[in-house]
């Protein structure tokens, strides 16, 4: 199989390699199969890992056992967390999991710890119980942080040295309410204390804080936060804590470190954040820190890393005071994956760095529909809580007509909130509130399974339905005229595909611009495409818009397809997370093109 990603750490991590890795050498993973699937890998102190895969799937591995495969069932992952010995999931419905193990020292959010194994998932009871949406979470070692609806922080877990930043030093087994007005906060697995920003753009950091790592200037333990000068949060990319050093990332990709400077050679002796100054020419757009080293990746996606090799005082071992650039190794280059996918995410004392495979860009392109409000041609709702829709869209996810459900929604009195989380349903399969939605399905008199009837099912059924296709793009497939001034023609000298123009609103930046140069008023039922690439290569790309995938017959030449849908995503203006390219690849491996 040909490897796609690579681990350095410790010894203890040689499972998941082929030889001994240490920082700056890299070794490549054997064990992990499929890894263009992996969304994510997290890992915590032991030597185990969590990978979140394509299609919700999670596997666990441990140094002495066959990984372990789970699914949350009616669920899809948001994403996934690690501190010392546990992991969180979170799900796009607000609700969190956990998987940890009670032999472990662990403190666990779960109603009953005892029953805890690394053998199951098992839900964090509270926040669903008390109808709480949480929106992300940071883990700090074993403390954990969750940012719930309307920006209020709760917490868990260990409490020494007041890791959780509300007065006390006793650890928490429930979640509890810390403070309001917070909008993110931040961690690490090996992390010491956290730091979270506010609605009124400040930044604070509380906990253990020895060396300084707290970025306030002191060195004092911080019970309750306190606010960290000359820092404002819309300043900051992210922050990652560790045993003894912080490091911060600001949104122009300046690297800032505070905390020790002597044993790991990261936190330069200072006790308020200082700029890494051998990086000041780099923009870095993504961090990732253990317990005594720092990895970084630029905007160019090159790799720097600084720390020890061991963290074992005694080791001999050499340090890295200063960042130093990886080096990729050559067959890791040549995995036919795109540099921009390129993670890296740490462990306690190991760091992942691989491939990762991005979620479907098809439904990150419809909830960017449905939040932009735009190319909507109906209204649903009540008198000032009317709320613009696609109409075929809504009725296809639905398979009742819009005035229907109007009707139905007014005899219900159902309030806007209620209606929006239906509505991020029909774009997104977002499933919000269950509860609330499940009414809104019985009130509507639909039996619908959430998980089996996805908007990427609905769609394929509606790209094969020719007869509700209410728009063309117009192609020009003849090229003996090609250097003729050809926009003047008359339609009669292009050939037309037919399409659903909300699907062309949803999926290409280039077709919004013509719609939004059209006179509404003209009606328009059709746009020509002036990119010179032929008609059967334009049904391919179009129908790759419906399901995410790129499908040849056995009439079509993989060679010409590849040639011309090579430039697409820029061309046509497609989500930078769009997996057309990835889909080319598989293609040109599949028939051995170059």
């Amino acid at each position: 199989m040909e490897t796609k990603a690579l681990l350095t750490g410790e010894n203890k991590w040689s499972f998941l390699c082929k030889q001994k890795a240490a920082l700056p050498t890299l070794s490549p993973i054997s064990e992990m199969t499929n890894v263009e699937e992996i969304l994510k890998i997290v890992g915590g102190f032991e030597p185990n890992c969590l990978i979140w895969r394509r299609g919700n799937r999670l596997e666990f591995h441990q140094s002495t056992k066959t990984p372990t495969k789970y699914q949350i069932p009616k669920e899809n992952i948001k994403n996934v967390y690690s501190g010392y010995y546990t992991y969180l999931i979170l799900t796009e419905s607000g609700k969190v999991f956990s998987l940890a193990n009670k032999n472990q020292y662990s403190e666990i959010p779960l109603s009953d710890p005892n029953l805890s194994t690394f053998e199951k998932i098992r839900p964090v009871s509270y926040f669903e119980n008390k109808n709480i949406f949480v929106e992300s979470i940071a883990m700090s070692s074993i403390t954990n942080y969750y940012i719930c609806r309307g920006n209020k922080l709760y917490g868990n877990g260990y409490n020494q040295e007041g890791r959780l930043g509300n007065g006390k030093s006793q650890n928490e087994q429930v979640p509890i309410f810390l403070r309001d007005g917070v909008d993110r906060a931040f961690g690490g697995p090996h992390g010491m204390c956290f730091f979270y920003t506010t609605t009124s753009d400040k930044l604070y950091s509380a906990g253990y804080n020895s060396y300084g790592i707290c970025g306030t200037g002191t060195n004092q333990q911080q019970k309750t936060p306190v606010q960290v000068p000359n820092w404002k949060s819309s300043d900051i990319l992210d922050i990652k804590t560790g045993s003894s050093h912080t490091v911060l990332i600001s949104t122009s990709g300046k690297v800032y470190t505070c905390g020790s400077n002597g044993f790991t050679g990261t936190g330069q002796e200072s006790m308020v954040f200082k700029q890494v100054t051998s990086l000041s020419n780099k923009k870095v757009i993504e961090l990732s820190l253990g317990t005594n080293r720092t990895f970084v990746r630029t905007d160019e996606n090159e790799i720097y890393a600084w720390g020890v090799q061991s963290y074992k005082p005694n080791s001999n071992t050499l340090n890295y005071s200063h960042p130093q650039k990886i080096v990729l190794p050559e067959y890791f280059l040549k995995s036919n994956c795109s540099l921009n996918n390129l993670k890296i995410d740490s462990a306690c004392e190991a760091t992942f760095i691989y491939f990762g495979a991005t979620k479907s860009s098809l439904l990150s392109d419809f909830k960017i529909l449905f939040e932009s409000k735009k190319y909507c041609d109906s209204k649903i709702g009540l008198n000032d809580s009317e709320l613009p829709i696609h109409k075929l869209l809504v009725e296809l996810r639905t398979g009742l007509k819009v005035e229907k459900i109007q009707k139905i929604l007014e005899e219900s009195n159902f309030s806007k909130e209620e209606l929006n989380l239906f509505l991020q349903w029909v774009y997104n399969d977002q499933i919000g509130n269950g509860k609330t939605l499940d009414e809104i399905f019985q009130a509507l008199g639909l039996s619908i399974n959430k998980n089996e009837r996805t908007l990427k099912i609905d769609l394929f059924k509606l790209y094969k339905d020719e007869d509700s296709k209410d728009f063309n793009v117009l192609v020009r497939d003849d090229d003996e005229d090609e250097d003729d001034d050809v926009e003047d023609e008359d339609d009669e000298a292009f050939e037309e595909i037919p399409v659903h123009k909300f699907i062309l609103c949803a999926r290409s930046g280039l077709f919004r611009e013509m719609f939004d140069n059209v006179n509404e008023k003209e009606n328009s039922k059709s746009v020509k495409d002036f990119s010179g690439k032929t008609v059967e290569s334009l049904e391919i790309l179009f129908k790759y818009f419906y399901t995410d995938k790129i499908e040849l017959t056995a009439d079509d030449d993989p060679q010409l397809v590849v040639e011309e849908l090579s430039d697409a995503v820029e061309y046509y203006q497609l989500n930078e997370n769009s997996n057309l390219n990835s889909e080319l690849r598989k293609i040109k491996k599949q028939f051995n093109i170059n």
